[in-house]
Formats: C-alpha cells, structure tokens, sequence
C-alpha cells in the first residue's frame, strides 16, 4: 500500500523547516532569554541597586548612581517621565529590558554599555566600590557573546549598537573599518560611518546611505589631509578619487592590472546616493529598501579599508 503523506503531516514538517531556517537565521527582536541574560550582565557590571552608606551615625541611602543615570538618560531622551513601572530607577531599568518593547531594550543596552565603555579608562585608577562589579570590557564582551548565541542582529562596537545582516560581513569589514578609522585624523570619518550605521539600525536607510557615502568622502579627505595633497573645498566623491588616482596612492600595476577598479570606485556608492540619497522626489514619497542601504554600508566599508590600506603601505 503506498504511504501518503497527509495535509496535516504535510504542514507540521513544513512549519518544522520553517522554523529551524529561522532559527538559525539573524533575528531583530529580543527573546525573553536574552533579556534574562541582559538584567544579569547589568547587574554585575552596574554595581548595587541600592546602598546605605553610614557616616558618623547618619544613615544616607542611595539607589545605584549608574543605574539612577540610565533609567534618566533613557526617559528624558524619549519624552517620558519613567521609561517603566517600578519604585527604584534600578527596577525601572529591569522591568524595561524584561517586559518593554525591543526598541526600549535597545535604547537602554546602549546607554547602559555606553556608559560602562566610558568607565573602562577610570577603571583601574579608581579605589573602592568595584568589589561586587565586573569590567566594563567584560560585560561588553559578554554581552556581544549572549547576542551570537541568541542570534540576535546586534553588537555594541564603539559605544553604540550596531545593526548586523550577517555574521561574516561584520567580522571581516565592519570591524576591520572601526578598527582602522580607529587611527589619529579620521575621526570625522569614523562618526559618520557610526551615524550610517545608527540610521540604518532605526530603519533610517535614506540617511544610511548618505552617511555612507559621507564617511567614504571623508576619508579620501583625511587620506589628502595626511599627505599635504590639496584638493577643492567642492569636490565630489569622483574628483576625490581621480586625486588619489593621479597621485599615485592606488599604485598603478593595480589599476592597470583592475582596469575596472576606477569605474567601481566611481559608480559605486556616488551614483547609490545620487539615486537613493535625499534629493527632491517629485509628489511621490521615495523609500530605500532596507537591503540597498545594507549594501552601501557594505560598499563604503569595503572601498574605505581599500583605501586605508594603500595609505598604510605608502606610509612604510
């Protein structure tokens, strides 16, 4: 008798496959696992949520400066008295990331984890009170860690959060970009790369791209600035880049060899803004799709570590 596979059985195994593909694919939202895991990593790293301090008899008692600064920062940003029910900023702060929508999540991760970051530097010159309280830099590490297990599409690099599409794209360009624009000289550069990165995380994408391309622009700029070569205060992403063709800092066996790595540079993300970017869109309302503004963060990371690295070969 020939076995036939039922609707019903038909459909479980489907929803099945769904289900694992999704699971193993990068997620936005937050699970409540994760948000377990969040209370516990801002626990340990944000000290107490409230003390008693006894001086000469007097009893004062406090609720956690860190966490009283995040539950304020977080409110007064969103135009709200209290950013969630409770009676200490601490288990405002708690009850948010536990119960609270996953843009709230967000907002207070990276003012939480941008404060700790800021507080890495005093660390070790500071007496007293870090008893009970883990590293900044481990709390961030852990942190990232608990949103690879998760799979959640997030990592905080730079004291802020960044919106990933993939795992590989952001180990091996995202990364290496902060890292280099790291570098004395290109902090104008390495802010709007973040800024792209912050609007493409809120779903901002038209901005996205032209902060990419900002950040790409400027960093031609920097590269110019650093070597004395002068350039129109005017000049667009084109004229920069046939200034650093003529001038040799792409060297010429690998234009010669790549005859079409001018055309890339030059109608890559320029002509990307100039279709996608904030120009008058007529009566209709122009949207960029969130993979095209993926794809200019792509674009202007890889061509800035290009650049960045046909600048550190001529430096040696």
């Amino acid at each position: 008798m020939q076995i036939i596979e039922l609707f019903t059985q038909r459909m479980k195994r489907q929803q099945a496959k769904a289900e694992q593909e999704n699971e193993e694919s990068v997620k936005y939202k937050v699970p409540q696992e994760m948000r377990v895991n969040i209370v516990q990593i801002l626990s340990d790293a944000l000290g107490p949520r409230s003390t008693r301090r006894d001086t000469w008899g007097d009893i004062e008692e406090t609720h956690g400066y860190h966490w009283v600064a995040v539950e304020h920062i977080v409110a007064r940003n969103r135009g709200t008295m209290s950013i969630a029910p409770g009676e200490s900023p601490a288990e405002k702060v708690i009850n948010a990331v536990l119960y609270g929508e996953d843009a709230l999540v967000l907002d207070v991760l990276e003012v939480a984890f941008s404060r700790l970051e800021d507080s890495k530097k005093y660390w070790d010159g500071m007496r007293g009170g870090y008893a009970d309280r883990i590293h900044p830099s481990e709390a961030i590490k852990e942190l990232n860690s608990r949103f690879a297990q998760w799979k959640v599409g997030y990592r905080f690099e730079k004291s802020q959060l960044l919106r990933i599409d993939s795992e590989l794209m952001h180990e091996e360009v995202t990364k290496p970009v902060l890292r280099l624009l790291g570098q004395k000289g290109f902090a104008g550069p390495e802010n709007e790369f973040l800024i792209a990165h912050d609007h493409f995380r809120k779903g901002e994408y038209r901005q996205a791209v032209t902060f990419a391309l900002a950040s790409f622009e400027s960093t031609m700029k920097a590269i110019l600035d650093q070597r004395g070569w002068p350039y129109p205060n005017t000049a667009s992403a084109k004229n920069l880049i046939e200034i650093c063709f003529e001038k040799g800092l792409i060297p010429e066996y690998l234009t010669s060899h790549f005859s079409s790595l001018r055309n890339t540079l030059e109608s890559g993300l320029p002509s990307l803004r100039n279709r996608e970017g904030p120009h008058g869109g007529g009566a209709e309302v122009k949207t960029v799709p969130p993979h095209i503004a993926g794809y200019a963060l792509h674009l202007a990371a890889t061509n800035i570590i290009f650049l960045m690295e046909c600048n550190s070969v001529l430096l040696k």
